[in-house]
C-alpha cells in the first residue's frame, strides 16, 4: 500500500486521498499517505463561476494570470496542465476550444508559464507545477459524466461496486498531477 508521495503537496495528497477513499457506502477507508517533501506548500481551490462558455474562458484566463503572478516571484519556469475529461473538440467544455488552449499557451509563455492541455486519461504518469481542472460542472463533458456506460464496455471491464467508483479514480488522477497546486473550476 502506497505510504508515501513524491508527486504533490501534503494538501493536494490530504484531498485527493480523502476523495478517492471513499467506500460504496460513503464510508471512509482508513489510510494515511505523507508528502515525501512536507516543506512544499500547496492545496486544492475550488473556483466556482457563471454557468456559461464566456465566464469559463474568464475563469481559466484570470486562474492562469494568478499562477503566472506567483511564479514570478521564484523566478523560474512553471509548468501548467489544464485537465479537461476529453481532448477532442466535441467532448470539452462549454467555451474551451483547441484554439483557446493555442491562445493561452501563447499568451503566457513570456510570462513563465508552459501551458499544456491534457485529458485526466492522458496525464495519467504525468506532472506538472500546477493543475487546473476545467469543465466540472456534470454532464458528457463534465464530472462525473452523465452519460451511460456502452453496453460492449460493460461486457469487458470488470463489475464495479459503485457506478461512480471509476470516475473517483479519474478524479484522483487529475488531482495528484499537480506538485504546488490544483485549481477546480466548477
Amino acid at each position: 500500500m502506497l505510504k508515501k508521495t513524491f508527486r504533490c503537496a501534503q494538501g493536494i495528497a490530504d484531498v485527493s486521498l480523502w476523495f478517492v477513499m471513499r467506500g460504496a457506502s460513503g464510508a471512509l477507508i482508513d489510510k494515511s499517505v505523507e508528502a515525501r517533501n512536507p516543506a512544499i506548500e500547496g492545496g486544492v481551490r475550488v473556483v466556482e463561476l457563471e454557468d456559461s462558455a464566456c465566464a469559463r474562458v474568464e475563469a481559466l484566463q484570470q486562474e492562469l494570470e494568478r499562477i503566472a503572478k506567483i511564479n514570478a516571484a521564484c523566478g523560474t519556469t512553471a509548468t501548467v496542465f489544464i485537465l479537461t475529461r476529453n481532448r477532442q473538440e466535441k467532448h470539452l467544455p462549454e467555451g474551451l476550444t483547441p484554439a483557446v488552449f493555442d491562445d493561452l499557451t501563447e499568451r503566457f509563455v513570456p510570462r513563465g508559464l508552459v501551458v499544456l492541455h491534457q485529458s485526466l486519461h492522458g496525464s495519467k504518469g504525468l506532472g506538472a507545477d500546477y493543475v487546473v481542472i476545467a469543465g466540472l460542472d456534470a454532464g458528457t463533458g463534465g464530472y462525473p459524466r452523465d452519460r451511460v456506460q456502452e453496453p460492449l464496455l460493460e461486457l469487458l471491464l470488470p463489475a464495479q461496486k459503485s457506478q461512480n467508483e471509476e470516475e473517483r479514480r479519474l478524479f484522483y488522477v487529475g488531482l495528484t498531477r499537480a506538485k504546488r497546486e490544483v485549481t477546480l473550476e466548477d
